[in-house]
């Protein structure tokens, strides 16, 4: 693509985030001045002749209505900040400084449509004139009240279910996995645009034991003739706003996922994209709340966990922290929820966590979060990067490692444990391989009352229970303190 092409789909992004955003004037003057900024980078380049730049500018903010609603001088001031703030950044070229001879670099700036200029000048705090805050969590160290954060992943691998059990946590005042606390109550917003509010997402936050009477979700926008449209975040976020402010105990507001809402917005552009989230976390910020945002994650690709998010760069650059949910390489029913940036904390440890089902007040059996006890130390980037090489993973080894050992007959468990050290392998790994290639724990008959673990399809059995053949033996015994039979535990949920 050549230069003058990129422009001129610049000055088209412009015009289009002006178009959409017409019906709330302050929030399209700020995403309008971000994107101009960005095109006077190329006159201070010389890559773009300042009157021509000048010119595009104001018919777009005629055609527009810019110039009706926000006045002359403002658009002509937007446009002088604009081209100073470049200047300072970049020498310009000859033929720019000659353009610019008339006063620029003072603060003004003159179009061959306009000869009124205005003046600008920086907006300077002392840092002591500032009062420091401490960062105010929902959820300690992973989302931020008056932040945006962003959650990435694969269709089909639990985000939105993982949106219900956080909006559950905010409305009880549960508690977080990994002893990370306790949410302080509140209500929640959610935007679903994927899933239907009555048979999937309320019996999703009733599987959770969220308290529904604090959860509000945003099904459409109702205009003036009685007609409903879908909510756009370039037009709607005042409304979203009003809506917060009437309920008056908003913590948490979720966008499931943020790409439905984004209107004419090409998510792929950046510029174009940081025009849009950037009026959310300044909303998260005036309002007090939460915004977690989700979106998916390509299959594939190069670069870490944040390189794989679908669309621009911007989806992770205007959130504070963001998250992936992957499958977990070594067991495909388990989940990893995983830090993959925090620009406010440590990134800290990820957690697993399972879909299992609950049974609803309502009757319904409906998929619900059970989260793992231990912390993950795997990165997002090495858990991607696993999968995207195909490399065997030491789920798969520890497979290997069990039909070696136990192809001549059950082993006891303490010596099946010892072995597993001894290779290196973890023993949650090795009792994960057990259950899925068909390794039974069972009772021997000698006087110690042992466990050992066998191989389904091994035929020659040194263990028996009573005189019972194997095929009748229970894998579970009742009051036995034996770490086997904390297999058949669904993880502790946190409520």
């Amino acid at each position: 693509m050549n230069m003058q092409h990129r422009y001129n789909e610049g000055f088209a992004s412009v015009e289009n985030v002006a178009t959409a955003m017409a019906a709330n004037p302050d929030q399209q003057f700020r995403a309008v001045e971000l994107l101009v900024r960005e095109l006077a980078a190329g006159v201070a380049k010389g890559d773009l002749d300042v009157a021509d730049w000048s010119d595009r500018v104001q018919e777009i903010a005629v055609r527009t209505g810019m110039v009706e609603t926000h006045g002359q001088d403002r658009i002509q001031a937007m446009m002088t900040g604009a081209i100073i703030s470049p200047m300072h950044l970049r020498s310009p070229s000859p033929a720019t400084t000659s353009a610019l001879d008339a006063g620029i670099r003072t603060g003004e700036v003159v179009s061959s449509g306009d000869a009124r200029a205005r003046t600008v000048e920086l907006v300077v705090r002392r840092a002591s004139d500032i009062k420091p805050e401490p960062i105010d969590w929902l959820w300690p160290g992973r989302v931020a009240i008056g932040k945006l954060t962003m959650l990435a992943g694969e269709p089909g691998l639990g985000k939105s279910q993982l949106t219900c059990w956080v909006s559950a946590a905010v409305t009880t005042g549960g508690r977080w996995p990994g002893n990370e606390g306790t949410a302080s109550i509140g209500s929640a917003i959610i935007l679903s645009a994927e899933d239907d509010a009555a048979d999937t997402v309320r019996p999703r936050l009733d599987a959770a034991g969220a308290d529904v009477s604090r959860v509000y979700i945003v099904s459409a926008v109702r205009v003036d003739d009685g007609s409903r449209r879908s909510f756009n975040i370039q037009a709607d976020l005042v409304l979203l706003e009003q809506e917060i402010k009437r309920i008056g105990d908003v913590r948490l507001v979720v966008i499931d996922p943020v790409s439905s809402y984004l209107g004419r917005v090409d998510s792929h552009k950046n510029a174009e994209l940081r025009a849009v989230l950037e009026p959310i976390g300044e909303m998260a910020s005036r309002m007090g709340v939460a915004v977690v945002a989700v979106t998916h994650l390509s299959k594939g690709g190069s670069g870490g966990a944040n390189n794989r998010i679908i669309g621009s760069i911007a989806f992770v650059a205007a959130a504070r922290a963001a998250f992936i949910v992957c499958r977990d390489p070594d067991d495909s029913e388990r989940r990893l929820f995983l830090p993959t940036k925090n620009n406010l904390g440590r990134e800290g440890d990820g957690i697993g966590f399972r879909v299992g089902v609950q049974l609803t007040p309502s009757g319904i059996l409906a998929p619900s979060i059970f989260w793992d006890a231990d912390p993950v130390k795997m990165s997002a980037d090495d858990v991607l990067a696993a999968g995207d090489r195909g490399e065997v993973t030491s789920g798969d080894e520890a497979e290997d490692f069990l039909r070696d050992l136990l192809v001549a007959g059950p082993v006891p468990t303490k010596t099946v444990k010892a072995e597993a050290g001894a290779a290196e392998l973890s023993w949650a790994t090795v009792r994960r391989a057990k259950d899925r290639i068909g390794v039974r724990a069972v009772k021997a008959k000698e006087a110690d009352g042992g466990w050992l673990w066998t191989l389904a399809e091994v035929e020659d059995v040194h263990a028996e229970v009573e005189g019972a053949p194997l095929s009748e033996m229970s894998t579970f015994a009742e009051n036995s303190q034996s770490d086997e039979h904390l297999r058949g535990s669904p993880p502790r949920r946190s409520t």
